[in-house]
């Protein structure tokens, strides 16, 4: 569009494209039609596939089309026909600009990002709070036992030892990071060229929330005394998903792949993220599973522009591994302690020991901490005592299904607080699910 065009340029409707049989029909009849062409007006209508534009000039010699108009006077733009379709293509709503002494007529914004977002079908791999580097692990894992090298090119968060964790763990080699929270980033600081977003939003917002933040917003409502904090961690909650969703938006990615712990399933922020995918025409897949080893519980939503991908038996085949085939020290060679040994808010009796067995097959869930009472912890009767052993950093990350190649950190509570914020082999039957949508696309 040249300067003088812009300078022309009075009005900008985006109109939805109707239907007329299998052809696709435009249909104009209003005021801004009116300010350019009046009824009876003899125009000349230019179809232009090159650059998926109609353009709709007044002309007195030569003519293609007249203006019809209602009784009343109000003039009317018809446009039906394959050259219709031909041109613009299989869309759903235009941009029409009109100028002085012409209309045109073009695909819009959103449907021309909507192609663009179908026609990425590579493995260029960008990660929102990285976390440590759990979720991108065992994507990248997916893509080897499918033998598609899947590009972690970059990542975000605003921890400086996350972002160094998820470095190390992506080889060092051409990594983009983004270190900072993500309310503060440009929209143009996101590389573009990435096919598949990661997004585990941080999850201490939502976590056990959903009880205590309905009865404070209930008592909100109603004038009585509320938590102010409660409330403040779901608006925090929702301005996260938000700034989640513009950068999904900005780099316009085929597939997204959320995850969360299931509280967030009941909140404002998950409705939001679902209506506005859902409006964007992404096809959204979800499903809450735990992993092989262990009880960690973990929600996830696939969003992609493709068909639907069946999430159905996640992570449900049986691996036959028992505690004990993860442990890197096999329970007869460990060091086992009476629980005098222990600190007595470790194993306190009021909440409950979690003990496991080594020959059972699923640990309790492990948190960001050490020393606390819900934490399991490994058991061995020795005829009527009961001795304990602590579980390794290493050991929790077998549990958790991750490969031994995984960087820990030297610093025993970093590494945990990793672990416990991490996510489980589940990801991987997510991550060859995606792989496999994405190589019959």
């Amino acid at each position: 569009m040249s300067v003088n065009e812009h300078r022309t340029l009075k009005n900008v409707s985006i109109m939805k494209m109707g239907d007329h049989g299998k052809n696709k029909r435009i249909w104009i009849t209003n005021k801004k039609l009116q300010d350019v062409f009046p009824k009876g007006a003899q125009v000349i209508v230019t179809y232009n596939e090159k650059d998926r534009e109609i353009t709709v000039e007044e002309s007195f010699f030569g003519a293609t089309n007249t203006i019809s108009g209602r009784a009343n006077g109000t003039p009317i733009l018809d446009l039906k026909g394959s050259a219709v379709g031909e041109t613009l293509g299989d869309v759903k709503s235009i941009d029409v600009l009109f100028f002085s002494t012409k209309i045109i007529i073009r695909v819009s914004k959103t449907e021309i990002a909507k192609e663009e977002r179908r026609n990425k079908t590579g493995f260029n791999v960008f990660e929102l709070f990285v976390g440590g580097s759990t979720l991108n692990t065992f994507i990248k894992e997916a893509g080897k036992h499918l033998r598609v090298p899947m590009q972690i090119i970059g990542g975000l968060d605003m921890s400086e030892d996350y972002i160094t964790s998820f470095v190390k763990n992506n080889d060092g080699t051409d990594i983009y990071t983004i270190t900072g929270d993500i309310a503060d980033v440009d929209l143009s600081f996101y590389p573009k060229d990435v096919d598949i977003l990661l997004c585990g939003i941080p999850c201490t917002t939502f976590s056990n929330a959903n009880l205590i933040l309905r009865k404070a917003l209930k008592n909100k409502r109603e004038g009585k005394e509320y938590d102010k904090e409660v409330v403040q961690r779901a608006l925090t909650g929702d301005a996260l998903t938000y700034y989640v969703i513009e950068a999904v938006r900005y780099m316009n990615v085929r597939t997204c792949v959320f995850e969360e712990v299931e509280a967030y399933t009941k909140t404002s922020s998950y409705e939001l993220l679902v209506s506005i995918l859902t409006h964007m025409g992404y096809t959204l897949s979800e499903k809450i599973a735990t992993g092989k080893n262990t009880k960690r519980k973990r929600w996830t939503m696939v969003a992609t522009m493709g068909s639907e991908i069946s999430l159905e038996g996640l992570n449900e085949e049986d691996n036959g591994k028992t505690i004990e085939d993860c442990l890197e020290v096999k329970s007869d060679k460990r060091e086992w302690k009476p629980k005098s040994e222990f600190a007595p808010s470790r194993l306190n009796e009021k909440i409950g020991i979690r003990k496991h067995y080594t020959n059972e097959k699923k640990i309790n869930t492990v948190s960001c901490h050490y020393t606390r009472g819900t934490e399991p912890i490994l058991s061995k009767d020795f005829g009527e005592e009961t001795y304990y052993s602590e579980l390794s950093n290493r050991e929790i990350a077998n549990l958790h299904g991750l490969p031994k190649s995984f960087i820990l950190d030297d610093r025993k509570k970093y590494t945990r607080e990793i672990l416990g914020q991490g996510v489980t082999e589940m990801f991987f039957d997510v991550g060859v699910r995606v792989i496999q949508s994405h190589l019959s696309a």
